[in-house]
């Protein structure tokens, strides 16, 4: 973009390009947000929050490859490798601390060299000490404003008059953890109504239901199946005929849908990742009698693992192969990038990788 009179790199026609790739990644359902658009001559956008710079920064980033100068590209995955090495759940010294800061190093050299002076700012040196950071604390994400930011704007709604605004949040807090102390201890005996009161106003109290799966309470009819399909579901099970198919479900609190169904909706519901493989969702199929929940799908053959260098990022060729999976073995969802350089993998787990 353009900052202050420092000149853009992309052109008005390279930014359309770059918000045409940005509007294909698609994410999994209540996982993610929607990929955020930069703002063109012919497009006004809301201004991004904390959020958006990093769905960009982790996923967004590949939609500038070959419209960014190498320079400017090999630069800013210096940048990636960084913040996505360093929000992960699991941090080693050897093995992500001491390259990382190596990579920090490299990438201020570079960009010194790279961008005018104006743009050496006090957030760019900051960098120096990210490792140090992660070191002393953990992962970013755990010294994140967000939790205080997310728990301030909880207390504001505690707010009801512009009277004793203190006053009327010091009360209601204790006033409901006097609440959740007293059902917690069992001392005090509820009436089911006061108890379900309690346990909506504290959604962690919620007992959870184990199940594997849901499934709606309607099937498909007259689902067509071509000769691969039926060999597939035939070596799985001689009773296939009677298996019962659907365009959506939950497994492990994922949703899961065919590829036809997600498409309508924009999210990437129907990419799953099992056993450690990646596949597109052709069909899911119930066998009723023997209690198996299961996906016809193309797996995706991987040509490169941990693209440019980063552990969540890889490469698959065009080619694919109909399988038949088990949804005991899903693992997660996944988004697929479908870019001019081929097709990538970008594994989600949990929001953090």
């Amino acid at each position: 973009g353009k900052i202050n009179n420092v000149a853009r790199v992309l052109t008005d026609s390279q930014m359309e390009m770059l918000n045409s790739r940005l509007e294909t990644i698609k994410f999994p359902h209540k996982q993610l947000r929607l990929m955020p658009k930069f703002e063109t001559k012919n497009k006004n956008v809301p201004k991004w929050k904390a959020i958006e710079y990093e769905l960009f920064l982790t996923y967004g980033f590949l939609c500038l490859e070959d419209l960014l100068p190498p320079l400017y590209f090999n630069n800013f995955v210096k940048l990636v490798k960084i913040i996505s090495c360093l929000t992960k759940r699991s941090i080693s010294v050897k093995n992500d601390l001491i390259p990382t800061n190596a990579l920090i190093k490299n990438f201020l050299e570079e960009f010194y060299q790279i961008y005018p002076l104006y743009l050496h700012r006090f957030n760019v040196h900051l960098l120096n000490h990210m490792a140090e950071v992660a070191y002393e604390f953990g992962p970013l994400y755990v010294s994140s404003s967000y939790i205080v930011e997310n728990t301030m704007g909880l207390l504001v709604k505690k707010i009801k008059t512009s009277n004793q605004v203190q006053e009327q949040i010091i009360t209601k807090i204790l006033s409901s953890s006097s609440v959740l102390a007293s059902f917690i201890s069992e001392q005090t005996k509820f009436s089911p109504i006061a108890e379900n009161f309690i346990i909506n106003m504290f959604p962690s109290l919620k007992k959870p239901v184990i199940q594997d799966f849901e499934i709606p309470p309607t099937s498909l009819k007259n689902v067509f199946l071509t000769n691969t399909e039926k060999i597939l579901l035939k070596e799985f099970h001689s009773s296939f005929s009677q298996a019962k198919f659907y365009q959506k479900v939950t497994v492990k609190d994922l949703r899961i849908t065919t590829d036809k169904y997600s498409f309508s909706f924009a999210r990437s519901d129907s990419f799953i990742k099992s056993d450690y493989k990646f596949f597109k969702i052709i069909k899911i199929v119930f066998f009723e009698d023997i209690k198996k929940l299961c996906v016809i799908g193309k797996r995706y053959e991987i040509e490169k693992y941990n693209y440019l260098g980063l552990h969540y990022v890889h490469k698959a060729s065009t080619q694919r192969k109909i399988e038949l999976v088990d949804l005991n073995t899903i693992q997660s969802n996944f988004t697929p990038f479908f870019s001019p350089k081929g097709i990538f993998i970008l594994e989600i787990t949990n929001r953090y990788i």
